[in-house]
């Protein structure tokens, strides 16, 4: 018969207690997957308290992936995880930024801009 609490081993919780390390094993897996190069370290894992692409906190609390986990960027994707490339943003930033190119993120804030400016040029007695 299996405990109804189950004792935690040593590892259940080793990515709290070594996130840097935790997000290195992921990027490993993550460059084996996509076949790009893999070239840093656990010191080129610097994770901040604050994601420096949305100014929301980090908070590495859980082995699932909600949007203010920390997690390895690479500003440009086709040259893998190397030195000078990587910087640790938030899942809400990473994922938002995989799914657009930069062109196509400068468009959507360019038409976002003039969407927001138009509003309030037509709302300006309103308002």
């Amino acid at each position: 018969m299996t405990s109804p609490n189950p004792k935690p081993t040593p590892n259940d919780d080793w990515h709290l207690k070594y996130p840097a390390r935790y997000l290195l094993k992921l990027a490993r897996q993550r460059a084996e997957k996509l076949g790009v190069p893999f070239r840093i370290t656990e010191e080129h894992i610097q994770i901040p308290r604050v994601c420096p692409a949305l100014g929301i906190p980090l908070m590495p609390h859980s082995k699932t992936n909600g949007p203010y986990s920390p997690t390895v960027d690479r500003l440009i994707p086709e040259l893998g995880y190397i030195p000078g490339n990587v910087h640790v943003i938030s899942s809400k930033a990473n994922c938002a930024k995989s799914n657009l190119t930069l062109k196509e993120t400068r468009l959507l804030l360019d038409w976002y801009n003039n969407a927001i400016d138009s509003f309030y040029k037509e709302q300006s007695d309103e308002l």
